[in-house]
Parts: C-alpha cells; structure tokens; sequence
C-alpha cells in the first residue's frame, strides 16, 4: 500500500551549483508523509498524537529547477509507540531513484510531555498500510 504524490521543483529549492539544495528533500518528504497521514489517518489526529522523532536521506542522484519528482510513501514498521515510513524520491519521467529517505514518528502525549502506546485506531489504520520489505 503506497502512497504517491508528486512536487514540481521551485527554482528557489536550487543552490548555486543548479541542482536541487539537500534540504529540499526533507521538505518533499514531509509534504509527502502529511498527504499520506491525511488519507489514512486525518491530518488534526496524526499532528496532535505524534511527534517526529528521526527522519534520514539517501542521496542518490541530482534534481533539478522545473524536475517533476515522484515521492512515494509506506509504512514498514508499526511499534507499540513508534512507527517508520519509507519514502522513495523518483524523476517522474524517468523514474530513476534520486533519494531515498524514512521517518520514525512516536506517538505522544503533548500535555505530559511523554510518548504513549499508538491509539488503537491508528494503529489498526496503519498496519493496514504496511508493507514488507
């Protein structure tokens, strides 16, 4: 079960070398993980339940001002408190690998200032989703 987005590249996401700055991908990435959170989930659950706790990129390849990327999304691991999605960064037209990269989210009670167990309802949701490597 993946999920598919897709990201014009702004000019202004380029560095002095042309291509696409290495901190614009955690951006397409986070732009990705909210729609897909957003379809199996509801955006205002997920952002009042979890709390980022480790994201990582794999920089594969170069993009570039006026690329159209594909980001595609899973789930490959559900914890008791925590769980990772993957997300793999294509050229559209291409579909050559430009990064790859994975977010940990840890579910968690702001009030408390502490991690909780994934509600259940969550939790069914994204297991749903998983897929396995």
């Amino acid at each position: 079960m993946t999920h598919e987005i897709e990201v014009y590249v702004r000019f202004s996401e380029t560095d002095a070398l042309g291509h696409v700055n290495n901190v614009s991908y955690l951006i397409y990435f986070e732009e990705a993980r909210t729609k897909f959170f957003d379809e199996v989930c509801g955006n205002k659950e997920l952002a009042e339940s979890f709390i980022l706790a480790s994201v990582t990129c794999d920089y594969l390849s170069q993009a570039f001002a006026a690329q159209i990327l594909k980001i595609e999304t899973r789930v490959s691991r559900v914890g008791k408190k925590s769980f990772t999605v993957e997300h793999l960064l294509k050229d559209k037209e291409t579909n050559g690998i430009i990064a790859k990269g994975t977010a940990v989210l840890v579910a968690f009670d702001y009030k408390i200032q502490k991690t909780i167990s994934i509600p259940s309802g969550v939790r069914s949701r994204l297991e749903n989703r998983l897929v396995s490597n």
